[in-house]
């Protein structure tokens, strides 16, 4: 009998004996977290960076919608001044409503019902 010899792989030149070599890999980045935890991850830092979007727009449309009443409050009533401050708050305060799904308006209509001292 004849034998090849490597270090790696051992044969027998006649006859159905061999040695092979198996390998294993242990990945121990996965066993700390799966393959889908920096999607999910990613995914959260978007929703959080979305609600700060839309809280940032709903105080600008609270703010501007403020500023409008006060100028409202200062012009002479009926006049073309008047009118243009009273559609810049009506426009802010429907931005509000569908920014806050209805809320804004749920609210008003609570503190108008609360008597004030």
């Amino acid at each position: 009998m004849f034998f090849i010899s490597d270090p790696t792989k051992q044969y027998q030149i006649e006859g159905v004996r061999g040695t092979y070599e198996a390998r294993l890999t242990w990945r121990f980045d996965r066993l700390l977290y799966g393959g889908d935890e920096p999607q999910i991850e990613h995914l959260r830092v978007e929703r959080s960076e979305a609600r700060q979007r839309l809280a940032h727009k709903t105080l600008e449309a609270f703010f501007a919608m403020e500023t409008a009443l006060a100028d409202l409050a200062r012009a002479s009533p009926g006049s073309l001044e008047a009118r243009e401050h009273g559609f810049r708050a009506f426009e802010a305060a429907a931005t509000l409503e569908v920014l806050t799904g209805g809320w804004f308006s749920e609210a008003l209509r609570g503190r108008a019902a609360t008597p004030r001292r």
